[in-house]
């Protein structure tokens, strides 16, 4: 088969993937608590996003890359505003949480709806009178019922919300207000809403012109339970706590989790398949890795290293060494290399003890090698001239190595 051929018919079979992928996928849901608003699935928050953003009559901000020590940067200035983050988690920093005190403190509303409630920003509005912190519970169902305590948000019949995944009902964990946090002569706690009368999972904290409202389950936010009869009721209701009608959405300090549930649909490439520009990325990652595979990947002769050819080195090790010597003068360090080398000789070339140097040794020398004993005493005659003094010129290094060398040329 033909490599044109083979190219065409690799292109026609990612559109066939793509096409099926996409298809498909119009049947399926992601059942991950997203509470992206961006997201039409389950576990997304776009029809309460949307639904807010018909609400802000007075002006919609979407917040999604400045901090909010830099978004309320004139929180002073600011008014008749409510904040709104519904996540799983509130990113509780430090200036994020200043900046929102001080925006509260201004005269204008927060509404923080997590499972995570921020800790740090309610140790500082929350002033202690039944116990040093709010502490918080949970409670695991399928099925809740929640209303308010205040009568014109009150409902006879309680608004019910079942947790489901796909077609199954499943226990969920429903958070909500320690009841040992509140007290009787507790003011600076205002509960509104509950699960059970004792069990408060809505409720604000006053302070300086403003209020803070937290509500512990988002859950009842997102897209699944806004398209069930009567729970957009249940969101106007919460929202119609502030009368303000300028909204600021913020998404930047929302902490992105899942609720990974074992019996839930997850796709692993839900997210890049969510974003345009992630998806067209993937698949041209995929064609160009098709291509490699059809092209690049075929099999090759491999690299034959060049070898060098082996050189004998020792010629210029020695050139070296002698050249630092001669650099540094070292004249009686070269004569004293140079006899240690000649007596390592006649120890290995004429099995003779070299420890003890006298005329027993010389003769037994001259002898082994044929060298006269003169000529063989001169040697060690050069070597005491040297070994007497620490520094020499190079005239006794000359004897000295004439003297050896004229050995080696008669020795046998």
């Amino acid at each position: 088969m033909k490599r044109p051929v083979i190219v065409v018919l690799v292109i026609l079979g990612i559109v066939v993937l793509a096409f099926l992928y996409f298809t498909l996928n119009k049947t399926r849901y992601n059942w991950n608590e997203s509470y992206s608003s961006k997201s039409d699935q389950p576990f997304g928050t776009k029809y309460i996003y949307e639904l807010l953003n018909t609400y802000a009559t007075g002006g919609f901000t979407h917040n999604k890359k400045k901090p909010l020590e830099v978004l309320l940067d004139s929180a002073e200035h600011i008014s008749e505003t409510a904040y709104v983050s519904l996540s799983h988690g509130w990113d509780d920093d430090s200036l994020g949480s200043m900046a929102l005190q001080k925006f509260i403190a201004a005269g204008n509303d927060a509404f923080i709806i997590c499972r995570y409630p921020p800790n740090k920003l309610l140790r500082d509005l929350y002033q202690a009178e039944c116990v040093k912190s709010l502490e918080f519970a949970f409670t695991s169902s399928e099925e809740i019922q929640v209303n308010f305590y205040h009568p014109e948000f009150s409902v006879s019949e309680p608004y019910t919300f079942v947790h489901q995944v796909k077609n199954e009902k499943i226990d969920y964990l429903w958070q909500y207000l320690n009841k040992e946090s509140l007290c009787d002569s507790d003011s600076s706690v205002v509960p509104l809403g509950f699960i059970q009368p004792d069990r408060v999972n809505f409720f604000k904290i006053p302070f300086g012109k403003g209020n803070l409202f937290i509500h512990t389950d988002p859950i009842l936010f997102t897209n699944f339970y806004m398209v069930q009869e009567g729970k957009v009721d249940y969101a106007a209701s919460v929202f119609s706590h502030t009368s303000y009608r300028k909204i600021i959405w913020d998404e930047y300090h929302s902490l992105f989790s899942f609720n990974r549930n074992p019996n839930s649909y997850s796709n692993p490439l839900y997210y890049i398949m969510d974003q345009p520009a992630l998806r067209y990325a993937w698949w041209l990652l995929v064609g160009l890795a098709l291509l490699y595979v059809l092209f690049a990947a075929k099999r090759q002769q491999r690299f034959i290293p060049v070898v060098e050819k082996k050189t004998n080195t020792s010629l210029a090790f020695l050139k070296m060494v002698s050249s630092l010597h001669f650099q540094n003068k070292n004249n009686g360090e070269m004569a004293r290399k140079k006899m240690r080398f000649f007596l390592h000789t006649v120890r290995t070339r004429y099995g003779l003890h070299t420890h003890t140097i006298d005329q027993s040794f010389i003769e037994k020398l001259a002898a082994k090698s044929q060298v006269s004993q003169a000529e063989v005493d001169l040697i060690f005659q050069q070597y005491r001239i040297i070994n007497n003094f620490q520094d020499i010129d190079s005239a006794p290094l000359a004897n000295l190595y004439n003297a050896i060398q004229n050995f080696y040329n008669k020795a046998k």
